[in-house]
């Protein structure tokens, strides 16, 4: 954004931060019916016919709406003054147009004026109650508020205009979450999915709400789909423990070197996968024996009954990460026609045997520290 009087250009972070400081004195008395008035006003020069044309290409998505607020603010803020509280009644019901009702509805959400916010989000919604961002507005000053109930019903409303609103979706859906209406939370995350099939948020909240309501079933298929789109980030290390903590090791970690690597172990253990698709599994090892040439791994496969199977997985997965003859020859393998042993710390030691496996690890650097 750019200042019409000293032609400064804002970045949108740098008006996020002019907003969070503007100063809070009394305005002169009769400024808030100034400003309505130029708000309702109809534009008169370029500087304002483009805001017009932005204002009115708003969506939903609460980056563009806190930018379009900005440009309404902007100009309380060159002046050094802020929204405060209205002196009488008189002045709210002087707004007559839903979008002005609106900008003042964030502006004193900005300045956590919960109760005038909602106030005034209210306001914009009995003028225009077909713009869903109105009610979406509201739901989230509900949410500061601490009002799980008024955030509730403000998202229900801004749906039955708008069905298919992303934002109000997800919303709805944490809003479920949180006072554990599980089974709601997942028929709008589900909802929201068909939208965006691959948001991590949304992955994320519905193995949660199957976790919560003991659907371990539907938990782990949920887990791993989240682990199909995403394998780096807290969350990510967390559902691989969320499986195995349902007996499911699907998916794996795998220390190598000073990185931890998450791996689809099921892939891996499965001989009838393309050499490709095997490849692109064990990539990230391939990337790690390239970058440093002291590196060297070990591959071990367990296979219970089955010996010829496990020597030929451990043969495949020897090839997909050897793509030079060098790094080929810092992979070694092993092979066991029994299941692999696994101790579960987080279950006071409990032991268990997984009749198929594969374990990859880094052998230690070699050193010259030794004693004669």
């Amino acid at each position: 954004m750019t200042d019409p009087y000293t032609q400064k250009k804002y970045s949108e972070q740098e008006m996020e931060a002019m907003l969070s400081k503007l100063p809070q004195h009394t305005p002169p008395i009769d400024l808030t019916s100034k400003i309505m008035k130029r708000l309702e006003e109809k534009p008169k020069h370029s500087f304002s016919n483009w805001c017009k044309k932005f204002i009115s290409s708003l969506t939903l998505q609460p980056q563009y709406a806190l930018l379009t607020i900005g440009v309404a603010l902007f100009f309380f803020w060159i002046g050094g003054t802020s929204f405060t509280t209205y002196k009488n009644e008189t002045q709210f019901e002087q707004i007559k147009n839903a979008k002005t009702a609106y900008y003042f509805g964030r502006g004193y959400l900005e300045n956590d004026n919960i109760e005038l916010a909602i106030k005034h989000f209210k306001k914009a919604e009995s003028i225009d109650p077909a713009n869903a961002e109105y009610t979406y507005w509201q739901g989230v000053a509900y949410w500061k508020a601490g009002d799980p109930v008024g955030e509730k019903e403000s998202y229900l409303r801004g749906l039955q205009q708008h069905p298919n609103a992303y934002p109000i979706l997800v919303n709805l859906g944490h809003n479920y979450l949180q006072t554990e209406n599980y089974n709601q939370a997942l028929e709008s995350y589900k909802s929201a999915l068909e939208i965006e099939p691959k948001s991590n948020e949304l992955l994320l909240n519905i193995a949660l709400a199957y976790n919560n309501l003991g659907d371990k079933v539907n938990e782990a298929s949920a887990w791993k789909e989240y682990l199909a789109n995403y394998r780096s980030g807290t969350s990510a290390f967390q559902a691989v423990q969320h499986l195995a903590n349902i007996n499911d090791y699907s998916y794996r970690t795998y220390q190598i070197g000073d990185k931890r690597l998450i791996l689809a172990q099921d892939e891996l253990l499965d001989a009838s996968i393309s050499e490709n698709q095997r490849a692109r599994e064990l990539s990230a090892i391939t990337k790690l024996l390239q970058n440093d040439p002291h590196l060297e791994v070990d591959i071990v496969v367990f296979m219970e009954g089955k010996p010829l199977l496990a020597k030929a997985l451990a043969q495949k997965a020897k090839r997909a990460i050897g793509v030079t003859p060098d790094i080929n020859n810092r992979v070694h393998l092993s092979w066991f026609d029994s299941p692999e042993t696994i101790l579960e710390t987080n279950n006071n030691g409990y032991k268990k045997t997984l009749s198929k496996s594969i374990l990859i690890f880094n052998r230690p650097h070699p050193t010259n520290n030794k004693e004669v």
